[in-house]
């Protein structure tokens, strides 16, 4: 009785060959757009990664498939682009690889090689570095969109909020294409309480040049903020904004009770962890 393992190369290259067929129409600068439906519902995209994650075969070359998901989504996460040219050096090396194997050659002593030859790969790219300059950030765009007045816009916008600002976007029911500029940090959530209120007209919390205290999780116990306030008063600081996901009624009080005294002056957001975020 045959089992997966025993035609393994075989299984992993028919997979790999599906995807690859499926997103090398979106390669380069002249890359078509590619139609993919899901039921009764039809997406039209340029994005190779979308296309990649439309293909899920129901045989056992669902495995070479995933394998190049696998390696195409982690440049994805970490570059945020390539996806596409990832898929189709994959199938080629696999394809390549197979061969030689059938040939006679080692593959871990190919394996060696590659690894060998990528570092050398990754230093003659950083050699060949260059920084990126409006006009090649609204070709890059331009590319990526399929549409140059967009490609203008994203190269605006990014130009505007800089190498550490944040560019999020959404779906409008509207034509045509916005945008709008933060100076800060905008949460859709309010304080925790109604006593951080410090402007009663406006209904705000306003605190000037505070610290800020980001914590993934929740704040039991006023004492675990002892520490921090403590360095603080040391500098002579007393403004804190605290982000978390939950805050004990214990805690709160407390630094309420601060506020209201008047000796150490804070307000407490309590935003819900980010893979939950909208």
């Amino acid at each position: 009785m045959k089992t997966i393992y025993d035609n393994a190369d075989k299984i992993v290259l028919e997979g790999a060959e599906t995807l690859y067929k499926a997103v090398k129409t979106t390669l380069g600068p002249r890359g078509k757009n590619v139609l993919i439906r899901d039921g009764d519902s039809l997406t039209i995209t340029h994005d190779g990664v979308t296309v990649a994650n439309a293909i899920n075969p129901e045989d056992d070359s669902v495995y070479g498939v995933k394998l190049i998901k696998q390696a195409s989504n982690k440049l994805n996460d970490e570059a945020g682009d390539g996806t596409t040219t990832v898929t189709v050096l994959a199938y080629h090396m696999i394809k390549e690889l197979q061969q030689l194997s059938s040939g006679g050659i080692n593959t871990m002593s190919i394996r060696k090689e590659l690894e060998e030859v990528s570092e050398l790969l990754i230093g003659a790219i950083k050699d060949k570095t260059t920084d990126v300059t409006p006009e090649l950030l609204e070709r890059v765009a331009s590319i990526s969109a399929a549409d140059t007045e967009i490609g203008k816009l994203v190269a605006k916008v990014v130009g505007a909020v800089g190498a550490d600002g944040a560019v999020v976007a959404e779906m409008t029911p509207s034509l045509k294409t916005t945008y709008e500029l933060i100076d800060g940090c905008k949460l859709n959530y309010g304080f925790s309480s109604n006593n951080f209120i410090t402007d009663e007209k406006q209904g705000t919390s306003n605190l000037d040049k505070p610290k800020v205290l980001v914590y993934n999780g929740k704040i039991s116990s006023f004492q675990d903020l002892l520490p921090i306030m403590g360095k603080m008063a040391d500098k002579t600081l007393n403004k804190l904004a605290i982000f978390c996901e939950e805050i004990s009624d214990e805690t709160l009080a407390n630094l309420v009770l601060n506020k209201n005294k008047g000796v150490f002056i804070s307000t407490v957001t309590q935003v819900p962890s980010y893979s939950t975020l909208p």
